[in-house]
């Protein structure tokens, strides 16, 4: 999966002087504070904001700005886009806005650069707090359920519970529309059709891992379902059709009379399941140069099976043209 950060405003309106509005219990901010926050705003680029941050934080540290001034520049280091940059910014952040409840306005950002830099188990770590303090955030759900899911598949099973619950949540919401109040119409309407696949993909890896066959066979049918344009659910629908072939083949050898009729036939049912989704992943991966590894994989394979199934490869060619997009 390419690396792809969700968390950074897709859009961010914000009047920062109009937004200086404090409640009554609060004293009011002198003219001096109103200034050093205004040049917080005004600074142009990441670290100048830092750096006048640091300047507001010397003299105005006991001002009713300074939480105003905190939740700017959280949101500020959230759209740095390379996420070893926003987690060095974050710890800068965390030694000039050094109370809980600032530090807490960038861990979200926090664990969406951790499980994009690859560590995804710290990520994982401080994940529910992250998500107690936004707990209908479907962009970061989605983040980690699909970094999750990676590990999951190279072995990582103590990810795995935390994984589906994440990935279960974040469908929950994407089904229900449920767009988060910082998310434009444009990225979010882009987002859930490129992204609602892969977490039922997802879901389908914990449940293949964990050997529950038939809830990975109803998420990977799902994905599909949603991105026909995608090998790898095809792939998994065959994995899991094989494996079906390969228990009715051992009944099938030692059935007898009726039994052994019904066992071939099948047998032959599943191995109908695998060409048929073998044949969707050459059909979708053709003439594509990032499949093209998978392809090459997996067309000698749907030879090699048809011919079992019909005695030679007539037909085969009308068959993947048939799913050919």
């Amino acid at each position: 999966m390419k690396v792809f950060s969700f968390l950074p405003r897709i859009l961010f309106s914000l009047v920062f002087v109009a937004s200086l509005v404090i409640a009554q219990e609060q004293k009011p901010p002198s003219s001096g504070e109103v200034d050093a926050a205004k040049k917080v705003q005004m600074a142009q680029g990441i670290q100048a904001k830092i750096k006048q941050s640091e300047e507001f934080m010397k003299k105005n540290s006991k001002s009713s700005l300074r939480i105003r001034v905190a939740d700017y520049m959280a949101k500020e280091i959230g759209d740095v886009t390379d996420p070893s940059q926003r987690l060095g910014y974050i710890e800068t952040y965390s030694k000039i806005f050094s109370d809980e409840k600032e530090k807490e306005l960038v861990l979200p950002y926090q664990v969406d650069s951790l499980a994009l830099i690859g560590k995804v188990e710290e990520a994982f770590k401080l994940a529910p707090k992250a998500l107690a303090l936004a707990p209908d955030n479907p962009l970061l759900l989605t983040q980690l359920a699909l970094r999750g899911s990676n590990l999951v598949r190279q072995g990582k099973a103590e990810l795995a519970a935390d994984t589906k619950q994440y990935a279960s949540q974040a469908i929950a919401l994407i089904e229900a529309d449920k767009k988060p109040a910082n998310v434009n119409d444009q990225f979010w309407g882009e987002f859930k059709p490129r992204w609602l696949p892969e977490l039922y993909q997802a879901l389908g890896f914990v449940a293949f891992n964990a050997g529950d066959a038939a809830d990975a066979q109803a998420k990977f049918q799902k994905a599909v379902e949603l991105n026909p344009l995608n090998p790898n659910g095809y792939l998994m629908l065959a994995s899991l059709a094989d494996a079906n072939y390969q228990r009715a083949a051992m009944e099938y050898n030692t059935a007898s009379g009726a039994a052994k009729d019904a066992a071939l036939k099948k047998a032959y049912g599943y191995l109908d399941e695998v060409i048929d989704n073998y044949a969707r992943v050459i059909g979708v991966t053709a003439s594509k140069a990032e499949y093209k590894q998978i392809h090459d994989q997996v067309l000698p394979a749907l030879q090699e099976t048809y011919k079992i199934r019909k005695g030679s490869t007539d037909g085969l060619d009308a068959l993947i043209a048939k799913y050919k997009k």
